[in-house]
């Protein structure tokens, strides 16, 4: 699994059985977002939006499909050759395990 905190822009890759301390200090407060990570990629999403895993609808091997402009990101174990994203290819970049692109329709 793939844990994403939207205000602290954390990223943390757990296994199955792996237990995690998260620490929040003081009055602050944060939200995560859990994505399964199948075949070493996991969805974090559009990275402005409190659920942002919601405006990726399908995820396959031969690319994603999304219904929303914005800025996403994916979790991935590897640098993809290729980003298809609704069935054209996209600009990405890599850094960190972290998928990042734009889109726009």
């Amino acid at each position: 699994y793939v844990l994403f905190g939207f205000f602290n822009k954390e990223i943390i890759k757990v296994t199955n059985n792996e237990k995690i301390s998260i620490e929040i200090n003081g009055e602050t407060a944060d939200l995560f977002t859990v994505s399964p990570c199948k075949n070493g990629v996991a969805v974090i999403g559009l990275e402005e939006k409190i659920n942002s895993s919601a405006a990726v609808s399908e995820i396959q091997v031969s690319g994603l499909n999304i219904n929303v402009n914005g800025k996403y990101k994916l979790y991935s174990d590897f640098k993809p050759e290729v980003l298809t994203v609704n069935g054209e290819k996209t600009d990405y970049i890599y850094k960190n395990n972290i998928i990042s692109f734009l889109y726009r329709n």
